[in-house]
């Protein structure tokens, strides 16, 4: 949940190579990484990459050395983009002590120059570092990515570490026909009815805040799965991730 009390110069942290900080070139489709660090002790808000459109697949988010992926798997690098949906789950929702790292790492679709940032707000009366909870590294959950190599049945599933509370779904294809007909958190069916959906409905730009929340507890060990069908003549990859609500017991 973002803190909106605002303060004095401090706008954000860039995030970009390991020694300057600085937006980088990649020349290729693989792997990247960026991070930052802040000059002072800061509470964190959003985070955003920047790639101009290209897109890709987050493999580890880290705030002071800890993941704040919540799965197994890796989510959908859109889900970061500036022009996302920002309904407040975006937020990291940290304080974090200066000199101690922000950092994003995985793979991009294309080549492209890369750079981040993170949204800061003082730091919020009543909190000490020294008392951050585990609950409190929860942001994202990651279901992974599909590559189809023809029209057909993909799963995308994600492993949850810990228990969590799921709160909305973004999902990606580069097929604007692919479909879903099944979403199960925990063994639990969430679609009702017969029929599917096309899969678009829940990309990253969507403002239904209430619509594309699954709002349900699942624990640790327990997976979501998401079922459906490419229809595309070639290759079509599909992403998917759920950002974290507060865990609700």
């Amino acid at each position: 949940m973002a803190y909106n009390e605002r303060r004095g110069l401090d706008l954000g942290i860039p995030l970009g190579d390991t020694v300057a900080h600085a937006p980088i070139i990649v020349g290729a489709p693989g792997a990247f990484l960026i991070n930052g660090v802040p000059a002072r002790d800061m509470f964190l808000e959003r985070l955003i990459v920047n790639t101009q459109g290209v897109f890709g697949l987050v493999t580890e988010c880290r705030v002071a050395r800890q993941n704040v992926i919540q799965s197994d798997q890796g989510f959908p690098l859109s889900m970061l983009f500036p022009g996302a949906q920002d309904d407040q789950s975006n937020s990291l929702g940290l304080p974090l002590k200066g000199s101690l790292t922000v950092e994003v790492s995985g793979t991009l679709d294309a080549a492209c120059t890369i750079g981040g940032f993170v949204g800061v707000a003082a730091w919020p009366p009543g909190i000490a570092p020294e008392v951050i909870s585990e609950a409190d590294f929860d942001y994202v959950y990651g279901l992974g990515e599909v590559i189809n190599a023809a029209a057909g049945a993909f799963t995308l599933q994600g492993r949850a570490l810990r228990d969590v509370y799921l709160g909305r779904m973004v999902l990606e294809t580069t097929d604007p026909l692919a479909t879903i007909n099944s979403i199960e958190v925990g063994g639990s069916e969430m679609i009702s009815g017969d029929g599917s959906i096309l899969l678009d409905t829940f990309n990253q730009a969507g403002t239904d805040e209430d619509g594309y929340m699954l709002n349900k507890r699942i624990l640790a060990g327990e997976t979501v799965t998401i079922q459906g069908n490419t229809l595309a003549v070639g290759p079509a990859t599909v992403r998917g991730g759920i950002f974290l609500l507060d865990n609700v017991a």
